[in-house]
């Protein structure tokens, strides 16, 4: 189902960038800059977690739990840091929790 759902988006990026970088204008290539390739884990993992069909909430917490190793260990974050970075998270996700009741609510009532 959700393949069913990102793919409309993801075909629609694609052609996006493709109408925008033929006329030279608009997209431009990122510039690369220097990076650590052990930075990059966390995202692998979640990734390859993912698509294996594990539960969504246990790859999350490994994410987090890689990201903060990883970050402590490189020396990218602090512990308090990471500990915000969680918090913020969690609070995004408090009020998308919030505002799914109204979404059901207008969608119930045939006006979504």
């Amino acid at each position: 189902m959700n393949f069913k759902i990102a793919i409309p988006g993801a075909v629609l990026t694609v052609i996006l960038y493709a109408v925008l970088s033929m006329n030279g204008s608009g997209v431009a290539a990122p510039e690369v800059g220097d990076y650590n390739i052990i930075t990059i884990i966390p995202y692998i993992a979640v990734l390859t977690l993912a698509l294996a069909g594990l539960d969504v909430i246990i790859v999350l917490a490994i994410g987090m739990g890689l990201s903060c190793v990883i970050g402590l260990l490189v020396g990218t974050a602090t512990f308090f840091e990471w500990a915000q970075g969680v918090s913020s998270g969690m609070e995004g996700m408090f009020w998308v929790w919030i505002s799914m009741p109204c979404l059901f609510l207008i969608k119930s009532l045939g006006n979504f």
